[in-house]
């Protein structure tokens, strides 16, 4: 019946619309055509229209500021494209269908009338007419930017490495006494919403214009910023960065909270009194991530046997992974586990004295209980060696080296997670891959230190409910830990230490925002955010010293971190430490100097933090030398909260000069002029 009534409603519309279809002339083709135009119509569903400026040239060639329209729309069906007329000046343009949008730039002598046709090749769809009266008609009458017309004279009289620092808010830089220095623009946003940067007006070399033709060459290391993607922190293209990093580690923590754990019954647990005596040569059973190359999952009933016992530590080798012979293939022998113990041994209590005590409860049915007499080994650190996640390759560098988690805190043979088992006490979990290797073994020595770090920092930081920003500041201590024993551990390259993470630093400020701790796809960065901004500020404040203090101020995060600033500088804030950042991200003045402790000095020891070269650091591998900056051209569509960036704007060889800036970021966004006489 429906067919029939299909049949009567296409033979009723060829009829009225003249068309003659018979059995000589007629086209499955012709129908099939004329059905899409009458069945899918094109109708605008939705526009809207807002206005913003634009930065252009005049007839003249003066820079000049423009209004421009944005117009977006939607439609319903299909089409091929917008036909756009401005029917009050005659002209009219098309736009494909796989647009969202259109830009309009005019200087509006008049109201714009405006008529907008979605269109198919073979059809029109119903047009939509707006009436439009812009906010400014004329183009504006200010040759140059956004930014008030006057003029910063600054005298660059200044001792190599010096510096001075301005709030870019006029148009004009004048220089004198300029030769060899070099000025950057800093940005960085410090409110915790999005916001964009309307530094994307025109073209590349047209931002800024030089009162000389003598300036230096251009930057050396700088790179175009490129629009943030949509699911990613990636706010730039890292175009000249291959082989930056010979040696990639890295140190998770797994943080437990009491909702993942299943406890196991009280009789499974030994009736033995705790702790029990081991002596080197005797097991027990303990739980490794080793399986399925996932650090999330424990092998159960694993056997480990005790190969260096000390005063304060244990070393344990999983079975498969001790070698009497020579260390390789991921197996260590006697020699090496003694060389770690007595790493942990000698420093254990030198850490101790700055970070802090760690825990030494465990947890039972989220009560905490004493852990000497409900741990097997007691109060003592264990070292556990093994193949981590079962991924030993011969010659691999990079991966995880070491891991702590405080799901060990919980009593033994406790699940978490649904994939993990409890050590029931206080363990580092050490590869055996990376120790039984020449060239990444001494890394390990640094990864117990790191590790120890996030024991220690469990028990005095307890986690706020931002993760994100617990792990910034927990990673943060541990790689400074690693800089805090360089010289105690004798490690005379600065990549088996927290300085590592300079090849990194080199970039990552821009590629993910402070505070902020991304395991997914940007680790790296992570880590590097976190110990150069670590590193400078401990630096800048007392080394060590600072680290006692934040360590043991009652707040945990960003708020203990601003707490223990302001213990030196009572004004700080978070605006002026990004600020601050920023110009020693331009400067390196205070990575290049070597502090020490002046209070907490123990058997001698003072806890050097020594200095490095940031401006001249290259890694082996890499073709750029010291940190790589965007130019001040380059487009940036969006700042994410405590997102920073920083501009080399140029090098300068003459005695003075004058620099002209166009265009400015929303006022949230914060913008500094750094001079450095280099």
């Amino acid at each position: 019946m429906q067919k029939i009534s299909f049949i009567i409603f296409l033979f009723a519309a060829l009829c009225l619309t003249g068309c003659n279809f018979n059995e000589s002339n007629s086209d499955s083709k012709d129908i099939e055509k004329f059905l899409l135009m009458q069945n899918n119509s094109l109708r605008i569903t939705d526009l809207s229209i807002s206005q913003s400026t634009i930065l252009t040239y005049n007839e003249f060639d003066a820079v000049i500021e423009i209004p421009r329209l944005k117009i977006s729309w939607k439609v319903s069906g299909t089409y091929d494209y917008m036909l756009v007329e401005e029917l009050n000046s005659d002209k009219s343009f098309s736009v494909a269908s796989n647009y969202l949008g259109t830009y309009l730039t005019s200087e509006f002598s008049k109201a714009l009338k405006l008529r907008f046709t979605p269109c198919r090749q073979d059809s029109s769809g119903e047009s939509y007419t707006i009436d439009y009266t812009p906010e400014k008609y004329k183009s504006l009458d200010i040759e140059g930017s956004t930014l008030p017309d006057e003029t910063l004279n600054v005298d660059c009289s200044m001792l190599e490495g010096e510096y001075k620092v301005y709030e870019l808010n006029k148009a004009v830089l004048n220089l004198t006494n300029a030769k060899n220095t070099t000025v950057y623009v800093t940005r960085f946003n410090p409110d915790g919403k999005n916001h964009s940067s309307t530094r994307n007006a025109l073209k590349s070399t047209d931002r800024i214009q030089f009162s000389s033709r003598t300036i230096a060459e251009s930057p050396e290391n700088y790179i175009s910023a490129v629009e943030k993607s949509e699911n990613s922190y990636e706010l730039f293209s890292i175009e000249t960065l291959e082989g930056t990093e010979t040696i990639k580690r890295i140190h998770p923590q797994i943080y437990i909270d009491n909702s993942s754990v299943s406890y196991p019954e009280e009789k499974s647990r030994a009736a033995a009194s705790y702790p029990l005596t081991f002596e080197i040569g005797d097991s027990k059973t303990v739980y490794a991530a080793q399986e399925n190359g996932d650090i999330n999952t424990t092998v159960k009933g694993t056997t480990a046997t005790l190969q260096y016992k000390g005063n304060k530590c244990y070393v344990w080798v999983v079975d498969g992974y001790f070698i009497d012979g020579k260390p390789g293939n991921a197996k260590i022998n006697r020699a090496l586990c003694e060389k770690f113990g007595e790493t942990l041994d000698e420093v254990l209590e030198l850490e101790r004295n700055i970070f802090g005590m760690e825990s030494e409860m465990l947890i039972e049915k989220g009560q905490e209980i004493p852990m000497e007499t409900n741990c097997e080994t007691g109060t003592i650190v264990n070292i556990l060696m093994y193949d981590i996640m079962g991924d030993y390759v011969e010659g691999k560098t990079s991966g995880t080296y070491g891991f702590f988690t405080n799901g060990d805190y919980f009593i033994k043979g406790t699940v978490y997670n649904n994939t993990s088992f409890s050590n029931g006490g206080k363990y580092l979990h050490i590869d055996t891959g990376f120790a039984s290797d020449e060239e990444t073994r001494p890394i390990i020595f640094g990864t117990i230190v790191h590790e120890f770090q996030h024991m220690i920092h469990n028990g005095q930081k307890k986690k706020s409910e931002n993760q994100s920003e617990s792990v910034f500041f927990d990673e943060m201590c541990s790689s400074l830990a690693e800089d805090l024993f360089q010289t105690k551990l004798n490690l005379d390259d600065d990549m088996y230490c927290g300085k590592y993470r300079f090849t990194s630093l080199q970039y990552s400020w821009r590629i993910l925002p402070l505070f902020v701790w991304d395991y997914a796809e940007n680790l790296a960065s992570s880590y590097s955010n976190a110990y150069g901004l670590g590193i400078y500020v401990a630096k800048k404040y007392g080394g060590a010293d600072f680290i006692y203090d934040f360590m043991h101020n009652d707040a945990a995060g960003l708020e203990s971190f601003l707490e223990t600033i302001k213990l030196h500088d009572p004004t700080a804030t978070k605006e002026s430490l990004l600020r601050d950042f920023c110009t020693e991200l331009c400067t390196g003045k205070t990575f290049n100097t070597t502090v020490v402790s002046e209070n907490h000095i123990m058997n001698g020891y003072d806890y050097p933090l020594t200095s490095f070269d940031f401006k001249n650091f290259q890694p082996s591998s890499a073709n750029a030398k010291g940190p790589l900056y965007t130019s001040l051209t380059g487009e940036i569509n969006e700042y994410l909260p405590d997102q920073i960036d920083i501009s080399m704007v140029q090098k300068i060889k003459s005695d003075s000069e004058t620099i002209r800036f166009y265009g400015k970021s929303e006022d949230q966004i914060k913008e500094y002029i750094v001079i450095v006489k280099e």
